[in-house]
């Protein structure tokens, strides 16, 4: 799941219908933002100020996309070299992408547009990873250990976005896979010029996805 913090409004995947929903701060009126060639969406990340939506999907063919926030102009960003696509963030003030691939074992990078693509780190260290998130100079992964199937386990790693030498275990909690960092500095206040054109859902913005 992804928060819209200028308007309150909640995104989310659903990988069993293979749709992704949209929904107002108090979840009372949901629409569907995507429902077409969706096959198992996983990871979803928000870039509120550009009006964008990043997502991951794999199944038959497995992709990193972009759309806008009411669902319009979806375009495929990645489609080579990727498998099991899973955790998703953004840097947004460099307008990066960062995705995870838990099959091919890699944390990659790509501008919005999907270019300068490039490998920040990929081996054994970071097997099934699935969660992801950034702050400040560092990503922090859940890397599940699904060899030990009486004893999973799932590491919380961190690892310098800029010198991928600098890894760490920070953490090993019992299953789990979302992972997401929660603070001001991940959230930048909307410009003055655009803050007349924020619309919680169940106003215009609910109408242009109707």
């Amino acid at each position: 799941m992804a928060i819209d913090w200028l308007t309150g409004n909640f995104y989310f995947e659903d990988n069993v219908d293979d749709r992704i929903f949209v929904c107002n701060v108090d979840g009372q009126t949901c629409v569907t933002l995507l429902d077409q060639e969706l096959y198992n969406p996983k990871g979803i990340a928000l870039d509120p100020l550009m009006g964008k939506v990043f997502f991951t999907d794999y199944g038959q063919t497995p992709k990193v996309e972009r759309c806008d926030m009411d669902g319009q102009n979806r375009t495929k960003l990645v489609e080579s070299k990727i498998v099991f696509p899973h955790g998703i963030t953004l840097d947004l003030v460099n307008r990066l992408v960062y995705w995870a691939d838990a099959y091919l074992d890699y944390i990659e990078v790509m501008d919005y547009e999907g270019k300068n693509r490039h490998t920040i780190i990929q081996g054994l260290l970071i097997e099934h990873l699935y969660g992801l998130t950034m702050f400040e100079n560092y990503l922090y992964a859940t890397n599940s250990d699904e060899g030990n199937l009486n004893h999973a386990k799932t590491s919380v790693i961190r690892v310098n976005r800029f010198n991928s030498s600098d890894f760490t275990v920070v953490t090993r909690v019992d299953r789990s896979a979302a992972l997401h960092v929660y603070h001001q500095r991940r959230q930048p206040p909307v410009p003055p010029k655009l803050s007349s054109l924020l619309c919680p859902i169940n106003t215009v913005f609910f109408h242009q996805l109707l």
